[in-house]
């Protein structure tokens, strides 16, 4: 795949660094131009197996910024050739551990190449923390049926389904052990 990478949003900058190496690139202007897929909850549609080629030609891209101050960043001066949104999922990493939808940019990252159908680059990712297994692990049901879909919408049904299976399960009673037999110790 080409770059995957984290435009920083840190008061009033925006920087471009690469995953891997984490080396920044000069700063590009706020309105910089990202062609492949950006991560933002301004995007339209769900992140789908359909943006596979997509993330291979021209790489995605996360806005990295403090969840408690969403609001201060300036998405609409962020740039991209393709906005998506991430399905539900629970987060692995430290500070959002189990958290629904509270993903650090590695987690978006790594789940936005599990859906699309490139795992190794995931685990590759994933890899360099201590929790990245943990992640695919809490989410493997999830990235099965979002790589599973055709598109977008699909992907949005899936959800819709697993979460409604969960809150079924979660209403059923639940089973009592058998008793236990006199000859039992």
């Amino acid at each position: 795949t080409r770059d995957v990478g984290i435009w920083a949003v840190r008061s009033e900058a925006v920087h471009w660094a690469e995953t891997f190496s984490l080396r920044a690139n000069p700063q590009p202007p706020m309105s910089a131009f990202f062609p492949g897929l950006v991560l933002t909850p301004t995007g339209k549609f769900a992140v789908s197996p359909a943006d596979r080629q997509h993330v291979i030609d021209s790489g995605v891209c996360v806005v990295d910024c403090s969840w408690a101050r969403l609001d201060d960043v300036p998405f609409s001066k962020l740039k991209g050739g393709q906005p998506r949104l991430l399905p539900f999922l629970v987060a692995a990493n430290p500070v959002n551990y189990g958290k629904a939808s509270k993903l650090s940019c590695v987690e978006a990252l790594a789940a936005t190449l599990m859906i699309v159908g490139l795992p190794d680059r995931a685990k590759e990712l994933l890899s360099k923390f201590m929790w990245g297994s943990n992640f695919l692990h809490l989410n493997r049901e999830l990235f099965e049926a979002y790589a599973a879909c055709a598109d977008g919408p699909d992907v949005v049904a899936a959800q819709v389904r697993l979460l409604q299976s969960w809150e079924e399960e979660k209403k059923a009673p639940l089973r009592s052990l058998p008793p236990e037999s006199e000859g039992e110790e």
